[in-house]
């Protein structure tokens, strides 16, 4: 049997350990760093060569959004709003290449994708929620 001091210390650093794996990530994108707003209060989007987004979710207000898209890796890309196709489509090509643009939405829910071939099948979608 294990001494009361010893299985005291093993208990609390469980409990630690158990609390730290609830860590606050926001972004409920694994690794990847939570989405940024531009100093205009726009919205930021990475886009990464694992054909993800640099987000699993995003966040803009209702209204006209500025969208700056950067290329954070080397293969290209696109941006697009599912149902506002017609309105808004960024596109990165090589490493660092950014686009911008604007959309009106209002307020919901909404997806936002990639539409190179292959790029949104693979997992490149995401959601961004206007307020």
């Amino acid at each position: 049997m294990r001494p009361p001091v010893i299985r005291a210390a093993a208990l609390t650093a469980l409990a630690a350990l158990a609390l730290s794996a609830c860590g606050g990530d926001d972004d409920a994108g694994g690794d990847r760093p939570p989405p940024s707003a531009s100093p205009g209060g726009g919205l930021v989007v990475g886009a990464l060569d694992s054909l993800e987004f640099d987000s699993e979710r995003y966040q803009a207000e209702a209204g006209t959004i500025e969208v700056t898209y950067e290329n954070q890796g080397s293969l290209p890309h696109t941006f697009l709003v599912e149902g506002h196709e017609d309105d808004l489509e960024l596109e990165v090509r090589g490493s660092g290449a950014t686009d911008n643009g604007s959309i009106t939405l209002p307020a919901g829910t909404y997806t936002v994708y990639c539409d190179v071939a292959g790029h949104q099948a693979a997992g490149m979608a995401a959601t961004l929620v206007v307020e």
